[in-house]
């Protein structure tokens, strides 16, 4: 879990716990270069009241078919990229209820992306804590 901090705390007062924005997040890296290949993080973006779950992959990937997010070997969501920048390119997908319930109850979620052989890239990761952390960011 990472939490922002207001830029002057001092200054917010009683203000900056209702300003501050936590998010849960996991990085995947590649164990050889130790390079970020996938990094999840739910938290609310972009002022928006419903929270998202952002996952960035590293420059390099094809964008045409965007991502797939599957829990348990059920493809529950897929998502275009919407930007791509120096550090990787990013999906930001709605957590509506179903995504959220989905991940609530499974043990594995897997965001695959088409390679540019026309493979698919499977990046697998932890569903494990996320109804606490998701509680708390909430």
């Amino acid at each position: 879990m990472i939490c922002t901090v207001p830029n002057d705390p001092a200054a917010a007062g009683d203000q900056a716990a209702s300003d501050q924005s936590c998010f849960i997040s996991q990085r995947f890296l590649e164990p050889n270069t130790q390079q970020p290949i996938l990094i999840v993080t739910v938290g609310p973006f972009r002022s928006n009241p419903q929270h998202s779950m952002l996952v960035a992959m590293p420059l390099g990937i094809p964008l045409a078919n965007g991502i797939r997010v599957s829990v348990d070997g059920r493809e529950i969501s897929s998502q275009a990229f919407e930007v791509c920048r120096r550090d990787g390119c990013r999906a930001y997908m709605p957590l509506n209820d179903s995504l959220v319930n989905a991940f609530r109850a499974g043990n594995e979620a897997m965001v695959s992306v088409q390679s540019s052989t026309g493979g698919a890239i499977n990046v697998p990761f932890s569903l494990q804590g996320f109804t606490a952390g998701y509680a708390k960011v909430r």
